[in-house]
């Protein structure tokens, strides 16, 4: 039964998918009623580095067109449109952020 899906964790996803498959899985995660939480990481890259190949705190190098992708937190935050979002500064495996999304207003 979807309706019964509380959580949803995507952990090394989107870095190896095209950058508006976030934005897709939001979306379509809004239609479970009892979902409370999405935990989700990306790679992020600095504004200046944003079109280029951008060397992560642990040395891994991610590009904006090809895995393991980066983005923007801004890009992150507007494919969360109707979420309210929480980053995490805890340092995951090869430097990815881990987001929690919750419903807005929840």
């Amino acid at each position: 039964m979807p309706e019964a899906i509380t959580h949803a964790i995507a952990f090394a996803v989107f870095p190896h998918l095209p950058n508006d498959c976030l934005g897709q899985a939001l979306a379509n995660l809004a239609r479970f009623p009892r979902l409370e939480v999405f935990l989700f990481t990306v790679f992020l890259a600095p504004e200046v580095q944003a079109g280029a190949p951008f060397r992560q705190p642990d040395g891994v190098v991610t590009h904006p067109n090809r895995p393991p992708r980066h983005v923007l937190e801004r890009d992150v935050i507007a494919a969360a449109a109707g979420w309210d979002l929480t980053k995490h500064d805890r340092m995951l495996p090869r430097g990815q952020v881990l987001f929690e999304a919750r419903r807005a207003g929840g």
